[in-house]
């Protein structure tokens, strides 16, 4: 996620210098629309699966998804409203992306860690092990 982010960020960068304009219409806007409703889905599946085991593997699939969801509402937003303005925003939504992705892999980057140095398990977890 870490290197998504980082790319996604050094492409919104080159885009800010580009005069390409982005380019909608209604396939894309309902694609968009069945992609969101879809990670949607699998965010919540995977977050109950996170809910039921623990693992930060289906938490990291969780809020992976999210963000898809996240994702994909900034570029539906931004491709609709883009004909109210006289610049190109969907450059600026695109560094947003890259900052969004980055919090979140360091988020999960984070807690892995704590994992990995000991975090200490709640009372009633060690009680359930013994």
């Amino acid at each position: 996620m870490i290197v998504v982010s980082i790319q996604f960020f050094i492409e919104s960068i080159a885009r800010i210098s580009s005069t390409t304009e982005v380019e909608s219409s209604p396939i894309i806007i309902i694609t968009l629309l069945i992609g969101i409703l879809v990670k949607l889905g699998l965010f919540i599946y995977a977050n109950r699966l996170f809910k039921q085991t623990k693992l930060l593997s289906s938490k990291a699939l969780a809020v992976d998804n999210l963000f898809d969801v996240l994702i994909s509402t900034l570029v539906l937003v931004s491709l609709i409203i883009q004909p109210f303005f006289s610049v190109s925003i969907d450059r600026v939504v695109g560094l947003l992306i890259a900052v969004l992705i980055a919090w979140s892999a360091w988020q999960i980057l984070m807690q892995s860690v704590r994992r990995v140095l000991g975090e200490a398990l709640p009372l009633k977890q060690i009680n359930n092990i013994r």
